[in-house]
């Protein structure tokens, strides 16, 4: 079973860290993995556990390792949080120590020093209660306390200060980067007016069923996916689709849960529940995106683990190797080695760099590309081959009849394509006018077309594969799409469908390849069909392909980067899962297809892959910027500080100042427009 219970208030990065491990240490948990963008913890289990008895285990986890997080599964109403008074200590203590000074009495150092480092003292002693004895926290506390012993007070006390006042801003900026990111998706209607009979109902929008007739007044937004049933009207779709244009619908029309009515009343069906709905897809995938970390991230987790016991140990040496040798200096080591441990915490890696991902799944979001996870951000910087599906993802998808030879190959055509779903058996079927003829023993045949008996023969519709199956030898080509009829194993004639290529295809293509990206075109269409759409873009093509042949040329094909494939159709399945990263249409794709794809391109258009592209990069120019930046300045310290140059002023700001810096470089990418990064 799956849980996600929000820690509202689990900010630090350690100590979400230590819950994470302690919990994952329980019998009937499988994983868990602690989201700090979103403050969620994801939990799976390995058995049937009473999910009360499950939270209070997690929340008295929680409460031995950080105080005032509040702990509620996802979807619940949250509990009251614990009024946080450490900053009134601050205020209180800053004053009592000031006193110190002017009344030139120690004392007043001391209680002030008490009443400042409260806060850190109670969860350094919840840190050694755990065995965590390396916690910030305590290497905080131990550096200030060798700051009080060699009576550098208003060092240890700025130390203190600082530390909390930027622990304070860190806090805030994740938790307006997360609001930011959250406005992109905060498209949830609360209550929905359901229609029975003359009566009128208000339920919340999970709570619809299929069938379910709403009434959406101007101004509502649709709360789940459905058909209009009554009247007409206009649609802003920009939250969902990008598009500034807005959408003229009518009866008949399919639309999506986060479209806005600007019109008119109507009244629409329930097509998909809540849960099932494009808007809650998207939610979902947003929130759950930096489940799946990047090497980056998993190289910045252990490296943390190294870095601050390394770290300690020569803050110790500092101490000891000089006194074993001489006592005469002893309080200038001390404070050196007080330096070393306020320097000794990554948290500028380890809280920014999730947070670059975060923001750049995001920006992405806002370009209408869903990754599943920040690797694939990542893995997105190094592709050096895409390889695009034609129909529907370079084309529109849109089939229509352009030539036939007569009316009877038509009929006998759409007789037989009423069974199947593929677009262009629907083209073919909109445009005959003939009555329907009756087929029997019909067999679809992948990536072939359909077999079926009329008046006791066999009657074949399908391409050239179909026709050289069954020996039928003398048919030929048309400028498109064709769709050979044979009957009793005679060739009858052919129809020629058309499917225009996308304008935004063009210029992404260009685009591709003005990057140095090779683009390579995979499609099931004839060579003819296929050299045709080749020679517009410039690209090279595969054609008269089965599902298993784009599979196997994605595997073989040699490459210096990462492999894309593009795709949006239940066929395309097998590629999706081949490739390095693959990529569904979200419009148009199938269910299948956007279930085993890693990234989601919610428009249809390989603009807004482009657009991807060109966010990972900069994600990870931001991502290289920040630990170049805070292990430059850390190491820089550190060596000063081996010689007595470094102070804790500087140290203090090599951690919280440095973290805070990494932080704001990390959410830049969502403040700024997509046109200002490039």
């Amino acid at each position: 079973m799956k849980y996600q219970v929000i820690m509202d208030g689990l900010m630090c990065t350690g100590c979400a860290g230590k819950i994470e491990k302690e919990i994952n240490k329980l019998s009937y948990i499988k994983e868990a993995n602690y989201n700090l963008a979103n403050q969620v913890m994801n939990i799976v289990t390995n058995a049937s556990i009473d999910t009360e008895i499950m939270l209070e285990v997690m929340t008295n986890i929680v409460d031995s390792i950080e105080d005032g997080v509040n702990v509620y599964y996802k979807g619940t109403n949250s509990k009251k949080r614990k009024r946080d008074f450490s900053y009134l200590f601050i205020l209180v203590g800053l004053i009592v120590f000031s006193l110190g000074y002017f009344l030139n009495e120690h004392i007043f150092y001391y209680m002030g020093y008490i009443l400042v480092a409260s806060k850190i003292v109670k969860k350094s002693i919840l840190s050694i209660k755990n065995r965590y004895i390396l916690d910030e926290n305590t290497l905080m506390l131990i550096a200030t306390l060798a700051a009080m012993y060699i009576k550098e007070y208003w060092e240890a006390i700025a130390v203190l200060i600082f530390y909390s006042i930027g622990e304070y801003f860190q806090n805030r900026a994740v938790k307006k980067s997360r609001g930011e990111i959250e406005g992109l998706i905060s498209l949830k209607v609360d209550k929905v007016t359901v229609l029975k009979g003359i009566k009128q109902i208000t339920k919340n929008p999970d709570e619809l069923k299929i069938g379910d007739i709403l009434l959406i007044k101007v101004g509502e937004q649709i709360p789940v996916d459905s058909v209009i049933v009554k009247g007409d009207t206009m649609f802003n779709t920009s939250a969902m689709t990008g598009e500034s244009m807005p959408l003229i619908a009518e009866e008949g029309t399919e639309i999506l849960s986060g479209f806005i009515n600007t019109s008119k009343v109507i009244e629409v069906k329930v097509i998909k529940t809540f849960k099932d709905s494009a808007l809650s897809k998207i939610v979902d995938l947003i929130e759950n995106s930096t489940n799946t970390k990047s090497n980056t991230e998993l190289f910045i987790t252990k490296f943390a683990k190294f870095y601050t016991p390394l770290v300690v140990i020569v803050a110790f040496l500092l101490v000891l190797v000089p006194s074993i040798i001489s006592l005469s200096n002893f309080n200038s080591y001390l404070y050196r080695a007080a330096v070393f441990l306020v320097i000794s915490c990554p948290c500028a890696l380890v809280l920014s760099i999730p947070l670059s991902y975060f923001a750049g799944i995001g920006k992405s979001a806002s370009q209408n590309v869903l990754f599943k996870g920040s690797n694939y951000l990542e893995l997105l910087t190094k592709v050096k081959d895409v390889f695009l599906d034609k129909t529907g993802t370079i084309t529109y998808g849109n089939f229509k009849v352009q030539t036939y030879t007569s009316d009877r190959i038509l009929q006998l055509a759409a007789s037989i394509e009423r069974y199947s779903k593929h677009p262009i058996a629907e083209a073919i079927q909109e445009k005959n006018r003939l009555d329907l003829l009756e087929i029997k023993e019909i067999k679809e045949i992948a990536g072939h077309g359909l077999v079926g008996l009329y008046q006791g023969k066999t009657l074949l519709v399908g391409n050239d594969k179909l026709m050289n199956q069954y020996s039928v030898n003398e048919y030929n080509e048309g400028d498109g799409t064709t769709v050979h009829i044979a009957y009793d194993n005679i060739y009858l004639g052919k129809i020629v469908i058309v499917d225009e290529i996308k304008e935004s295809s063009i210029n992404a293509i260009r685009e591709l390849n003005k990057n140095g990206i090779n683009v390579h075109m995979l499609t099931g269409d004839s060579s003819e069909v296929a050299e045709k759409v080749s020679n517009t873009l410039e690209i090279d093509y595969y054609a008269s392909l089965l599902p298993v042949d784009k599979v196997n040329i994605i595997k073989e094909h040699k490459s210096a980067g990462e492999k894309v494939f593009i795709g949006d159709g239940i066929n395309d399945a097998p590629a999706l899962l081949n490739a390095d990263i693959g990529i569904s249409m979200g419009k148009k794709g199938s269910d299948l297809a956007i279930e085993v794809a890693d990234v989601i391109i919610m428009d249809d258009s390989l603009t807004s892959f482009v657009k991807a592209i060109s966010i990972s990069k900069v994600t990870r120019k931001i991502v290289y910027q920040n630990i170049i930046f805070a292990l430059g300045i850390k190491l820089l310290f550190l060596g000063l500080g081996g010689f007595g140059i470094t102070t804790m002023w500087m140290a203090i700001f090599s951690d919280v100042g440095v973290s805070l810096l990494a932080v704001m470089n990390a959410l830049r990418i969502l403040y700024r427009k997509y046109e200002e990064l490039l």
